[in-house]
């Protein structure tokens, strides 16, 4: 399996036995980028409790880039469920503060379904060949190379959202323009070490940083992603299916849970045992722990701004969530009037009605985005709650 892994990497070009002679530990054609060994300061123990419940709120607080433009990529088949949401939640925006974007999988049927096609501010980028699972990253980067043709005029901030057909804003758009305003870092959800795929090449055990899809890039990541990743290349190992890695559970891993921090920053930098430090530093991203024995490495790291659960059953683990999915969860688990369909293992939790209690606790979390929302979820207080500045002041009907 590991030889199926290195051959995966050297047919994909982003291995080649000069580079693992020059480096050991780099991945060929990468820019230069900043690692620094470095610790930061270890966080009290009601840190992770005090931030939950004051983030949705905190991020109003920030300093922020008002001058900011979000830009907000879809990733769809032939539609998008809840247009009428989004577009509910862009009414208050300022139209030159973001851009909005979608690669659809089925070209003509999504130009041809209203919710888009009346949609003027939605641009439907040309459609290029993806795999499920083998190759979902292409579509990302036809993205970003649409909406980074016009840069912004000097001086304002731009970031990149990745998006789903199932997904939906989390909070009404001023604050989620302020937390992703606040920091011209990049946002990867990263989970435990243990978790992070790892290969034998050429004599070197290679370990990659494992992340959710769902990132949200500055613009120098943006611009480094889109150059660097050439769809050619991956039609060169699609073949090979979902099972080039395995790992402790399955599914299998998914070049989207690792090709957009690879491609950027490659490998995780390697070191001989005297010389080896938990800790590294990315620039534009921050502090990560790569070492599965330290508590630091042991649960989620960088930043979640999407609800994503693989939880199978009410009972939240922790080695699979951080301690907001876990509170999130909870409270949604228990809200009678809430639809929670457990994960299935090739997909994730899914929601099918979002009772009051539900709203709330979505609300007061510090994730910006929720999914997965099927088509005709029941979400009938939705507007209401989520896009007021003050949901507790609402009545429960």
């Amino acid at each position: 399996m590991l030889r199926l892994a290195a051959a995966w990497l050297l047919a994909a070009g982003f291995l080649s036995p000069t580079c693992l002679a020059l480096s050991g530990s780099q991945l060929d054609n990468k820019p230069k980028r900043e690692h620094h060994l470095r610790k930061p300061q270890a966080k009290g123990p009601d840190d992770e409790h005090e931030q939950y419940h004051v983030a949705s709120r905190g991020v109003a607080s920030q300093v922020s880039n008002p001058g900011a433009i979000i830009h907000f990529l879809f990733l769809l088949v032939d539609s998008l469920p809840h247009a009428m949401i989004w577009k509910q939640f862009f009414a208050k925006a300022d139209s030159t503060s973001w851009s909005a974007w979608a690669h659809c999988t089925k070209h003509k049927a999504c130009l041809a379904n209203p919710a888009i096609n009346d949609w003027s501010a939605l641009t439907v980028v040309s459609t290029v060949n993806s795999v499920y699972c083998s190759d979902l990253v292409s579509p990302m980067a036809q993205l970003l190379k649409h909406a980074m043709k016009e840069k912004a005029p000097q001086g304002r901030l731009e970031k990149y959202v990745f998006i789903s057909e199932s997904t939906l804003p989390a909070k009404p758009w001023v604050t989620v323009h302020r937390a992703l305003s606040a920091s011209e870092n990049s946002d990867f959800c990263i989970p435990q070490v243990s978790e992070w795929p790892k290969a034998n090449v050429n004599g070197r055990q290679l370990t990659f940083v494992k992340h959710h899809q769902w990132v949200v890039l500055n613009r120098k990541h943006s611009e480094i992603f889109a150059k660097q990743w050439y769809e050619e290349k991956w039609k060169k190992w699609a073949h090979l299916g979902a099972d080039v890695y395995s790992r402790g559970y399955n599914p299998s891993f998914c070049a989207d849970e690792m090709a957009i921090f690879l491609t950027i920053f490659g490998s995780w930098p390697q070191h001989t045992p005297e010389k080896h430090n938990s800790w590294q530093h990315f620039e534009g991203i921050g502090d990560i722990n790569g070492n599965a024995s330290d508590p630091a490495g042991s649960g989620f790291q960088g930043e979640c701004r999407t609800l994503a659960s693989w939880s199978q059953s009410s009972q939240v683990s922790l080695t699979r969530s951080n301690g907001a999915t876990e509170t999130l969860l909870a409270a949604m688990w228990s809200d009678p009037a809430a639809e929670v369909v457990p994960a299935n293992g090739t997909h994730p939790l899914v929601f099918g009605r979002l009772g009051w209690s539900s709203l709330l606790a979505l609300e007061a979390s510090p994730f910006l985005f929720v999914r997965k929302i099927p088509k005709g979820a029941w979400l009938p207080n939705y507007v209401d709650l989520i896009f007021t500045e003050n949901p507790y002041s609402k009545n429960m009907p």
